[in-house]
């Protein structure tokens, strides 16, 4: 019975932030669609929200079970991997880490399938497993450009990190020269190599 309630309430979490994902990309998808050269769309978050309330509710809910299922499997054969990389045998230590790069690799492309086909759901319409089946494939159609695209939105996310760390920085440094005078120009030199390592 304690199995059965772990179980609810891992999959009662991972629904309500699939749920959280998939309206998101519903509100997201419409603003682009309805989006011109003259106009700038409406994301009717709203209807997003009744889709993943409604329309969508099955799909949600399957593709969260697979994430749960996936994770009550994959997390004890990680801490098998775990003590098996811990070992003192070389044979073993390596078993135990290509068993957590297996692990690893298959618990992200089950968390990959699952934002590709709540995105081609939010898109299209489509049912959970051929929604994950076209976006998989559309995917594989264009994967050129759309490594592209996310090594540009990456550098842009670090990007705009490094900004607020160093605006930060500034504030902070501000603060506590003109302020507070309590801070010496020798602390400089410290605070950009504590940024520094942050970033």
């Amino acid at each position: 019975m304690m199995d059965f309630m772990k179980f609810s309430y891992l999959w009662i979490v991972l629904y309500i932030k699939e749920l959280n994902i998939f309206v998101l990309m519903a509100s997201v998808s419409q603003f682009y669609f309805d989006s011109n050269a003259t106009a700038t769309g409406n994301p009717r978050v709203l209807v997003s929200m009744y889709w993943a309330h409604v329309t969508h509710t099955g799909s949600i809910a399957l593709g969260s079970f697979i994430h749960t299922v996936l994770i009550l499997t994959v997390y004890p054969l990680m801490k098998y991997a775990d003590s098996l990389a811990d070992s003192t045998n070389p044979g073993a230590r390596a078993m135990g880490i290509c068993l957590k790069c297996a692990l690893k690799c298959v618990e992200e492309l089950v968390e990959y399938l699952n934002k590709v086909a709540y995105a081609y759901m939010a898109i299209t319409g489509n049912k959970y497993c051929s929604s994950a089946w076209n976006g998989f494939l559309l995917n594989i159609k264009h994967i050129c450009q759309f490594y592209l695209t996310i090594q540009l939105a990456e550098g842009f996310i670090k990007l705009g990190v490094f900004m607020i760390v160093l605006s930060n920085l500034a504030i902070f440094t501000g603060l506590h020269i003109y302020a507070f005078n309590d801070m010496d120009y020798a602390a400089l030199p410290d605070l950009t190599g504590e940024v520094y390592n942050a970033a």
